[in-house]
């Protein structure tokens, strides 16, 4: 029953926590979005699959990751590093949650970690 009581919304903490997470989370499927939407407006796709489905066969680029487009790259670099360092960020923080920190620490920790890596890529 403690650990149902630190992972409640009533908890300051884990309140912090849920509302930096969910901003890291819509950041990352927006990185996610941005990617997309540049390779299809380059028409630099990674796989056949894509190539046939966003294309009519004209002035298409199919390229291996790391090559093509600089713009698409950089995006899809940005999205990787979300994928590195948001999820670890997650379990992390979950268990910092779990040390039952104060308001004023886990607002410094978690608002300082969430601003680093919501950086605008």
């Amino acid at each position: 029953m403690v650990v149902a009581s630190k992972l409640a919304f009533d908890n300051p903490v884990f309140s912090m926590f849920a509302f930096h997470s969910s901003m890291l989370v819509a950041k990352m499927l927006l990185v996610t979005l941005r990617t997309a939407l540049a390779r299809i407006a380059s028409k630099s796709f990674s796989n056949d699959e894509d190539i046939d489905a966003f294309t009519d066969g004209d002035n298409v680029k199919s390229v291996a990751h790391g090559s093509g487009d600089e713009f698409v790259e950089r995006c899809r670099r940005a999205h990787l590093n979300d994928l590195e360092n948001v999820l670890p960020f997650l379990a992390v923080g979950l268990l910092y949650v779990l040390t039952n920190p104060t308001p004023k620490a886990a607002a410094a920790h978690l608002c300082g970690k969430t601003k680093f890596m919501a950086q605008i890529n």
